[in-house]
């Protein structure tokens, strides 16, 4: 079990955040739209990991929508006055990297996204 933990972390570029942030992703094609609201278990700079009750296979892109307070992030606005009762809205697309059945519920995977394209990030007032 040690040798597979220290392959991940070498595998992983960046550190990864026990954060709980709402996340919205959202899987379009065939003139139909699948959203599905969840929470993060984690997330790094370059990608997150949350659970589904939906299995997509690996290689599946979404659009994704991460909701995150201001408060510790606001350096990110360059000298613009953000307010602190704000939430700061991410919208990317992502890339499942993973899907893994939640070994508590056969109905629950998690899964693994990798960030790809461009990050939109502004202020959302409360």
């Amino acid at each position: 079990m040690a040798a597979k933990d220290s392959i991940m972390r070498e595998r992983r570029r960046h550190e990864r955040f026990d954060i709980h942030l709402p996340i919205e992703a959202v899987l379009s094609g065939g003139g139909v739209e699948r959203v599905i609201r969840s929470r993060s278990l984690n997330i790094c700079a370059g990608g997150a990991y949350f659970p589904s009750t939906v299995d997509f296979k690996p290689g599946t892109r979404l659009s994704l929508k991460i909701e995150a307070p201001t408060g510790a992030l606001s350096s990110l606005f360059s000298g613009r006055t953000v307010d602190s009762n704000a939430l700061l809205v991410i919208k990317t697309e992502c890339e499942i990297m993973r899907s893994a059945t939640d070994s508590e519920s056969a109905n629950e995977f998690g899964l693994g996204v990798k960030f790809g394209g461009p990050m939109r990030i502004a202020p959302k007032t409360l």
